[in-house]
């Protein structure tokens, strides 16, 4: 467990770590007492317990009936079942629109990436070996594709922001390297080797920084300055900041990846998370993809004191958690299907701030864009 990652988000995991503690010692004592299997509260059947095939303990995050029985003294008295986007009447976002997306982004950005008052979609797909970058404007009925490139480097590593400065031009960074535009046409500059590019954070002093692994275990945070000759503008590596001292950060990686990193399976599941502390709203939230599972319940022939469990169906949806009371759960509307990446902005004119969610629309074999200002 390296230390800087525990700075980051100190604040928004210690509490991830007790409920899971708490549920992990509790699962079993529960489903006793209500004559419900683990799976009516969890979004595993066997939460806790070690899974040999995955070499670690199976996740005790609850579903929605979980968070009800939780938050309500550890009682179902008065639940109803309903769609989860009823159960969350005091969300701080509302739904905007949705479109759908053509190709398999894997990962998505919004931003004025030409300095001209005009916010761009930015997506990120696989293509063979390589990745492909393209950048979209809003024409008022579709998105239209301005221009793409070509890049070496996985499609799970997409960052942009002023990491050289509020003064200097926004940057796109990739795995490969770095793009901007200087008036004309967006400048290549490689890195000196292919980055590990986890995320990024905005410091409260308005300094932004990529987050990069050095090595399997440790992360730094780094400006970027565009003076610097060749491939070398990765400068003035620190500590991943506090989260106490931050507007917003978030975290990327394949979940094997990010437990390497030492993050709990609360967090690593989804691939993805991020903390965000949203102006004019008293209270920070950390958000991330939630996995809504539900299991049929059958007798084992050979063995009727011990039940089997088949999965009936899964939904997804993105969950908000209120990062100081702790107790407060938002979540979207459930989505058409796996989520890839969420960030903070709209790409449309007009949108502001709010989530824009990479969902997968699995019976078009594309991709949806969900966005939720907010409120």
């Amino acid at each position: 467990m390296i230390r800087n990652i525990r700075l980051i988000l100190y604040i928004l995991i210690c509490f991830l770590f007790i409920i899971e503690t708490k549920n992990a010692e509790a699962t079993v004592q529960y489903a006793e007492r209500e004559q419900k299997p683990c799976s009516y509260c969890h979004i595993s059947p066997t939460p806790g317990l070690y899974d040999s095939a995955a070499n670690k303990n199976a996740s005790v995050d609850c579903n929605a009936r979980g968070i009800y029985y939780e938050t309500h003294n550890l009682s179902f008295a008065g639940y109803v079942e309903k769609s989860i986007e009823a159960m969350t009447p005091k969300s701080p976002f509302k739904f905007g629109w949705v479109q759908e997306l053509r190709g398999h982004a894997e990962r998505i950005a919004a931003a004025d990436v030409k300095g001209d008052g005009m916010m761009r979609l930015l997506t990120l797909s696989p293509q063979e070996n390589e990745s492909q970058l393209e950048i979209w404007k809003w024409d008022g009925t579709n998105f239209e594709k301005e221009t793409s490139f070509t890049i070496n480097a996985p499609p799970d590593m997409l960052q942009t922001g002023h990491f050289a400065g509020a003064a200097k031009p926004l940057l796109i960074v990739t795995g490969d390297g770095m793009r901007y535009w200087n008036g004309s046409s967006f400048v290549f500059r490689p890195a000196s080797s292919q980055i590990s590019l986890i995320g990024a954070a905005r410091l409260k002093d308005g300094v932004e920084r990529l987050i990069i692994g050095t090595d399997q275990t440790s992360l730094k945070a780094y400006r970027v300055d565009l003076n610097a000759a060749g491939s070398s503008w990765l400068i003035d590596p620190v500590k991943v900041p506090g989260v106490l001292g931050t507007d917003w950060a978030e975290i990327h990686g394949d979940a094997k990846t990010l437990e390497k990193l030492g993050m709990p399976d609360t967090l690593s599941a989804g691939g993805f998370f991020g903390y965000w502390s949203i102006a004019n709203h008293k209270n920070p939230f950390l958000y991330l993809p939630k996995i809504n599972q539900d299991f049929d319940i059958y007798k084992d022939p050979k063995d009727p004191s011990n039940p089997k469990f088949k999965l009936k169906s899964q939904t997804w949806c993105v969950g908000m958690i209120n990062a100081v009371s702790l107790q407060d759960s938002f979540y979207t509307p459930i989505l058409a299907g796996k989520i890839y990446d969420v960030t903070r902005t709209g790409p449309r004119p007009g949108d502001g701030p709010g989530l824009l969610i990479l969902a997968d629309l699995p019976l078009s074999k594309s991709r949806a864009l969900y966005f939720f200002p907010i409120q």
